[in-house]
């Protein structure tokens, strides 16, 4: 094989790595409509009280972090829901191939529903999305 067939091939090999690790990374993404109805410990309503892009965000400065004060619980066990006006952070990365889910950053004063799971006996934002996504999608939500 000559230098330029070479270069041609190495150059192919590399976008074919390139492209399968980035789809193998997000390959467990679901929709928003299936990941809401994953079991969760604890479902609130709460509040945006500030929100930011991230600081060292490297893609385009489409992440951000945001703070929600809980308002509602929805569901979730009693000692769960103990935990009403305490605030959380969401965020996304703005990094489809981290499974961002393309949510632009929230300002304050708008409603989301946060989707807690416990982690070592305290509960944790995993999941979140705006109040009116989340009464398209979500059973939980559906006047």
């Amino acid at each position: 094989m000559g230098p330029l067939k070479t270069l041609l091939f190495l150059i192919a090999s590399l976008a074919c790595v390139a492209w399968t690790s980035s789809a193998e990374a997000c390959r467990m993404n679901r929709p928003p409509s299936d990941r809401v109805r994953m079991d969760f410990d604890a479902v609130a309503i709460g509040v945006v009280t500030q929100s930011a892009p991230n600081e060292s965000d490297h893609y385009d400065g489409r992440g951000w972090t945001a703070t929600v004060r809980v308002t509602h619980p929805v569901e979730g066990r009693p000692a769960d829901l103990r935990s009403l006006n305490l605030r959380y952070q969401i965020s996304r990365t703005g990094d489809s191939a981290s499974c961002d889910d393309g949510q632009t950053m929230p300002s304050p004063g708008e409603t989301w529903v946060i989707y807690f799971t416990s982690r070592e006996g305290e509960l944790v934002a995993s999941l979140s999305y705006p109040l009116s996504l989340a009464r398209r999608i979500d059973p939980r939500f559906r006047d």
